[in-house]
């Protein structure tokens, strides 16, 4: 193994511009594989589902949550747009007012807010909640 440092980074095998598209183009395939899968697809969420997670979340079919949900994309407070698809798959989801007022605002959501707007098919409870 080698390693060596650069004025602008610590050096390990390619430039990280290059590691992060290889990454993002990977991860969304990933995610769009996921959503095209030919059976019906269920994401049980319990407690938080944020970034990442709420943007797994919307590559399924069916959305059940507990009552303790939070999901959103907060990165966009940030200034980070969501990379792996959410700001095109929650528009197309619930519609451009409610998927604005969770893009731009960085706001998650709550578990009956979430069943309100159709983020998720369904609350249910667990022994815990």
């Amino acid at each position: 193994m080698s390693a060596r440092t650069s004025p602008n980074f610590f050096h390990c095998s390619s430039s990280p511009k290059e590691q992060l598209s290889q990454w993002l183009h990977f991860a969304n395939s990933v995610f769009n594989r996921l959503e095209d899968l030919p059976v019906p697809t269920l994401a049980a969420v319990n407690g938080y589902a944020l970034g990442g997670g709420c943007e797994c979340v919307l590559t399924t079919d069916y959305r059940l949550a507990t009552p303790d949900l939070r999901i959103g994309l907060p990165e966009t407070k940030l200034g980070i747009m969501p990379g792996f698809g959410g700001s095109v798959r929650l528009p197309r989801m619930l519609g451009a007012d409610s998927a604005l007022e969770i893009i731009a605002a960085g706001k998650d959501v709550g578990a009956e807010h979430a069943l309100k707007i159709g983020l998720v098919d369904g609350v249910v409870k667990t022994k815990r909640s």
